[in-house]
């Protein structure tokens, strides 16, 4: 497998458009961290209309500074995810977005303590036309909404408590390793995460098998790790849907998208109860493919 310096440029993303250069895109990183402090000082005002109009437009613009740069390290470390120069930065940016979440920890609160009335005349008012929809949910969140102290608290405590994703990412992108495996004519193939979709779904069986064995193989040897980051990530989710009052993690998960729990409840039921026809395809490709035994790396590959 090439390694992306061998690989020629014309089949590489072109990040230009975005920023020139690592040092543009940092200074405008740098700059948009020095306004953030701004944002703090309209606490307390935003009972005005005019005022909400002006905090909302500063709020906007610094969120569209940061946008772009915040987008062009994303995928430069895409490139390469252990590489320690950009997750640097992807960290600061973190500590930056962390930095924002404190200066505005009082906005919902305090917007929802001048009543309804108030939010549907700014919702009214034409200038907000492009922000309706956010007023709107945040009076539908009402229930959810905290203070502003428990807001300051949950923007420090989620800085550290949500990367299990994170861990998982760099373990599944940067450390895992696999065994080569071998086709049927002994030819031998790597294995990464990249390229385990090319190979388990190759016509050849025997290549399919042996990527099987070997991938879950290396998962299977960190299974206690995996578990453990899962279950930590699991406990996580269940103090959040205690904290921010919620029934339970599945409402959690789900209110933000507006999506009652019934329509999850009814896909799982649904799906249960057209399993057989998916246990009829598979007969049918079993005998098409002319299988003694399907297995799990036989549902992969194509008719």
């Amino acid at each position: 497998m090439k390694k992306r310096e061998q690989i020629a440029d014309k089949y590489k993303w072109d990040l230009t458009h975005l920023c020139v250069s690592d040092d543009e895109a940092y200074a405008e990183i740098q700059n948009a961290a020095g306004k953030v402090d701004k944002l703090a000082t309209y606490k307390g005002k935003l009972g005005n209309i005019d005022t909400l109009w002006e905090y909302t437009q500063y709020r906007q613009k610094l969120s569209k500074k940061l946008s772009v740069p915040g987008l062009y390290f994303h995928l430069k470390l895409s490139e390469n995810v252990g590489s320690s120069k950009y997750n640097k930065i992807m960290g600061e940016l973190e500590n930056l977005s962390r930095k924002i979440s404190l200066a505005t920890s009082y906005v919902s609160s305090e917007l929802l303590s001048y009543g309804d009335d108030y939010l549907q005349r700014v919702i009214a008012d034409k200038r907000f036309v492009n922000h309706k929809l956010d007023f709107i949910e945040l009076m539908r969140m009402r229930p959810h909404v905290l203070d502003e102290k428990s807001n300051q608290i949950m923007a420090k405590v989620s800085h550290f408590a949500g990367d299990f994703g994170e861990i998982f990412d760099k373990f599944d992108a940067v450390d895992i390793r696999f065994d080569d495996v071998a086709d049927s004519k002994g030819k031998k193939h790597k294995l990464a995460t990249s390229n385990y979709s090319n190979l388990i779904e190759s016509k050849d069986r025997v290549l399919r098998k042996n990527t099987w064995k070997s991938f879950y193989k290396s998962f299977m040897s960190m299974s206690n790790t995996i578990g453990t980051n899962y279950i930590a990530h699991v406990k996580a989710d269940q103090a959040y849907a205690e904290i921010y009052n919620y029934k339970n993690t599945l409402e959690a998960e789900l209110f933000d998208d507006n999506i009652d729990t019934a329509v999850y409840d009814n896909l799982i039921s649904e799906i249960n109860k057209h399993l057989p026809l998916l246990h009829k395809y598979y007969a049918y490709k079993k005998r098409i493919l002319k299988l003694k035994d399907f297995t799990y790396y036989a549902s992969y590959v194509s008719l």
